[in-house]
Order: structure tokens, then sequence, then C-alpha cells
């Protein structure tokens, strides 16, 4: 089951998910110098612990695997063509009066 997340009608999966965080992490130890000396440890545990941040926040979202995001909609498809054709009874009824 992969976890995927709805965002401006675009389905985003979890291997893209994991790409940003991965690209994230990278650009942000980028960032550090590395002139200093022993500044490639550092670098290590920054991007480490910058990782782990955007895991544990990610992990907090409220993400949907690709099955239930599938079953969710096709629930709403049926509720949505349920309703239609109580209106058109609604409208038959109202029109007999």
């Amino acid at each position: 089951m992969s976890a995927a997340i709805e965002y401006n009608g675009t389905m985003i999966d979890s291997k893209s998910i994991q790409d940003l965080v991965d690209r994230l992490t990278a650009a942000l130890s980028d960032a550090l110098p590395d002139e200093l000396p022993g500044i490639g440890a550092v670098k290590d545990e920054v991007r480490g612990k910058m990782e782990q941040v955007l895991r544990k926040g990610i992990d907090e979202l409220d993400l949907l695997s690709r099955d239930e995001f599938e079953a969710t909609t096709e629930r709403l498809e049926r509720a949505e063509q349920r309703i239609a054709e109580l209106e058109r009874a609604l409208a038959n009824l109202e029109e007999k009066k």
C-alpha cells in the first residue's frame, strides 16, 4: 500500500514524497560550507536531523493509500448518482401534484 496525497487535483505518491525529502535535505546540507575542519561529520548529522524532521512532518499528514482514495472516490460517485436519482424522483412527484 503506497501513501498518496492529493494537491491541486494531482495525486502525489510516496516515492514523490521521498524524492522531495531527499532533495530538500540535500539542498539544505549543500548550503553548509565545506571549508571548515570536521564539517563533513556535522553536515551528515545536520542532514540526518533535517530528514527526521521532514519525515515526522510528513508522517503527521493525513495521507491516504491509493486504494483508500479510489474506494472513497467510488463511494462519492455512487452517492452523487443516488442524489441525482432522488432529485429526479422528487421532481416527478412534484409534477404530479
